[in-house]
């Protein structure tokens, strides 16, 4: 009898592993991000945000929609501490670009007005949350 006690631990023990290697590297039901139309403004917002602190993107960035349609643009810069930017969203355009070395993505506001440089809102981002991200800012205008 005191032969199969160790055989059902060592038995549980690789049960347990087995279970546990199961989760690693697929995201927690709470982490997926889920993109409809019909999403609410919080729920935008949240969408936003969520990409914004994706450990992927640097560096991380925060935003908020304001009375007038402006949206907030929160980023933390290692240097020079945070990096805050207004942009109205009426009459801009997201843009998808890809840089030219590596494989990181950026995505830009561009108002419509010739001559007006390009607002970065999301730089150094894996191609996933960059479509994501452009998809919500062509989504967030609806809200105006």
């Amino acid at each position: 009898m005191n032969a199969q006690r160790p055989c059902s631990l060592a038995a549980a023990a690789a049960a347990w592993l087995a279970l546990s290697a199961c989760t690693d590297g697929y995201p927690d039901k709470n982490d997926t991000l889920r993109l409809e139309y019909g999403m609410s403004q919080q729920e935008t917002l949240h969408a936003m945000n969520q990409i914004g602190r994706n450990k992927a993107v640097k560096p991380p960035v925060r935003f908020a929609l304001e009375a007038g349609c402006v949206l907030e643009v929160h980023a933390r810069r290692q240097f020079d501490g945070k990096d805050s930017m207004a942009i109205p969203l009426r009459g801009t355009e997201a843009a998808l670009e890809k840089h030219p070395t590596g494989e990181s993505h950026r995505v830009t506001l561009q108002r419509s007005t010739p001559g007006e440089p390009a607002h970065t809102v999301l730089n150094n981002a894996p191609w996933a949350e960059a479509t994501q991200m452009k998809w919500l800012l062509d989504y967030v205008p609806r809200f105006c």
